[in-house]
């Protein structure tokens, strides 16, 4: 089973992203928009980086948006630190 979580906001214009810890315990995400798959992010690493900018989208109108993250690894973490959202 794939753990899952969404963001959604209305009036974006810019996407600025997802910072994430890539890390040893850390495996694959998958990001979808509005329900389309865009991106498919591996965050295993050899030692532990916090913060890092992991993925970046730039929306082509404004509106609402969703933003979901899947876990793709099971029994890995897939942690997020934090979203920017410019709007």
């Amino acid at each position: 089973m794939s753990a899952s979580a969404a963001l959604a906001s209305a009036g974006i214009n810019s996407w600025t992203p997802a910072a994430a810890a890539r890390r040893p315990a850390a495996g694959r995400v998958r990001v979808a928009v509005d329900g389309v798959t865009v991106a498919t992010i591996d965050l295993h690493a050899s030692a532990a980086k916090h913060r890092r900018v992991v993925w970046a989208h730039t929306f082509t109108a404004a509106g609402s948006h969703t933003v979901t993250l899947t876990n793709l690894t099971a029994g890995k973490q897939a942690t997020v630190d934090a979203f920017v959202v410019a709007g």
